[in-house]
């Protein structure tokens, strides 16, 4: 189980309907929930471990456009709250997969990024300049036989964010804003990466972050694939505005959502010529 000293409070924890901000501030939208796409909120998500899947043998080519969903349960305890409060992390992109076998490749576009956090008292805010600055991603794996059946599987991938393209994925995380190697990524005039919070806290927060996930799945149809994900991710806050809110954000304790499932992917086959506007704009019929 992941956990971090630095966090903001929400930070990665729900996204309430605030999916789809707009340019200047953020916020709204339709993030998508039920069905196996749902997981998360209120230390909810499925109680039965669906994402273990099931291959349909006849699917031995993953080659394609897919839209992804990766859903990322995290739970925060804070100091001052009596209880828990649990989040749903949900990022949208478009891939492109190449090759077969123990040869495939991945390439990605980030589409969107949804926090659902409905029942915290915090709330995080993703800014749309958030996600767009998100760099693309590549990734190698595997469609290979696996204890007799076709397994989709891809290694560890670490991503930064709000740092140099140069940094090590396994450097400490920078946590001074003048730190040569923080980059305002998202191109706003502060360190790093802003988010927002709003609730019994308000105020923006400048952060970097590094991800890695490993993903293990199965075809379930030629158009369907999911399965589990290992999700682990390190934020630190280079500043706030007010400067008085960042101690509050910072002494809570996030971790993993340890029920089956919280954390998954799911991928939908969609045409050649598919965009980022067409995938959000039929997310939930792609992931009912």
């Amino acid at each position: 189980m992941m956990r971090t000293k630095l966090v903001a409070l929400g930070f990665m924890v729900s996204l309430v309907a605030t999916g789809c901000g707009d340019d200047d501030d953020g916020g709204g939208g339709s993030g998508t929930t039920g069905g196996q796409g749902g997981g998360g909120g209120q230390g909810g998500g499925e109680t039965t471990d669906w994402c273990a899947g099931t291959a349909a043998p006849e699917v031995t080519d993953v080659a394609g456009h897919w839209a992804y969903l990766e859903v990322a349960g995290e739970v925060v305890v804070a100091p001052g709250f009596a209880d828990p409060m649990y989040s749903v992390t949900k990022s949208v992109e478009l891939l492109n997969v190449t090759g077969t076998g123990d040869d495939l490749t991945v390439s990605g576009t980030y589409c969107k990024l949804f926090i659902e956090d409905q029942d915290s008292d915090v709330h995080t805010v993703v800014p749309d300049k958030f996600w767009k600055a998100l760099r693309p991603m590549t990734r190698s794996g595997t469609f290979a036989t696996v204890d007799g059946g076709l397994r989709y599987r891809m290694p560890s991938l670490t991503e930064l964010t709000g740092v140099v393209e140069s940094f090590e994925p396994t450097e400490d995380l920078p946590e001074d804003p003048d730190d040569p190697r923080v980059v305002d990524q998202d191109d706003d005039l502060k360190p790093g990466m802003t988010l927002h919070i709003t609730g019994l806290i308000d105020g923006s927060i400048f952060v970097a972050m590094r991800k890695s996930t490993v993903l293990d799945g199965v075809a379930v149809s030629a158009n369907e694939i999911y399965g589990k994900m290992d999700y682990s991710v390190d934020r630190s806050v280079l500043a706030a505005d007010p400067p008085d809110i960042e101690p509050t954000l910072e002494a809570g304790v996030l971790s993993n959502d340890p029920k089956p499932c919280s954390s998954h992917f799911r991928m939908a086959r969609v045409p050649d010529d598919a965009t980022c506007e067409g995938v959000i704009e039929q997310l939930d019929t792609l992931f009912p």
